[in-house]
């Protein structure tokens, strides 16, 4: 079984690129990976963020108290990805395994994001005042009612 990262994903791994480029990093972190999921906007990913008050301009602030900021001008070369990103795609893809999806969205990102202890991105969301185990109901609640509604939508026709 291949599991592929769905466009939204992709989209959020570039959005993360650029906002680490924006902020004058010379690495993605998963704190940059965070703001990719909000500033993609659409996901079960940032829609389980913005259900929790959890928005860009509050991560934004956050990652730039805690991330070290370059010169005040964007880097001139692309970012690296740190290891820790490449592990938490690891956990992304063992979270999707775990449901028995096919596909890497951004809510598995999410729930990556919530396995690395030591990542930027959960001490974001620590000092914003959320917990993994809120984030992470919030995420399984929302892939509950897209299941129940796909799943409605098949027994009652596309309307429903």
């Amino acid at each position: 079984m291949q599991i592929r990262l769905t466009d939204r994903s992709l989209r959020v791994m570039k959005l993360a690129s650029q906002e680490a480029r924006g902020l004058g990093h010379r690495y993605i972190g998963s704190e940059h990976l965070l703001l990719g999921l909000l500033k993609e906007g659409h996901g079960v990913g940032a829609v389980t963020l913005k259900n929790l008050g959890i928005n860009l301009r509050k991560v934004r602030f956050e990652v730039g108290k805690i991330a070290s900021c370059g010169p005040g001008k964007p880097a001139m070369e692309k970012p690296r990805q740190k290891r820790r990103v490449r592990r938490l795609v690891g956990y992304a893809i063992s979270e999707s395994t775990r449901r028995g999806h096919h596909y890497v969205g951004t809510e598995h990102l999410l729930l990556g994001l919530l396995r690395e202890p030591h990542g930027g991105a959960l001490h974001v969301l620590v000092r914003l005042g959320s917990r993994s185990e809120e984030i992470r109901s919030e995420v399984l609640a929302l892939l509950g009612q897209k299941g129940c509604r796909q799943e409605l939508r098949s027994i009652h026709g596309a309307e429903w």
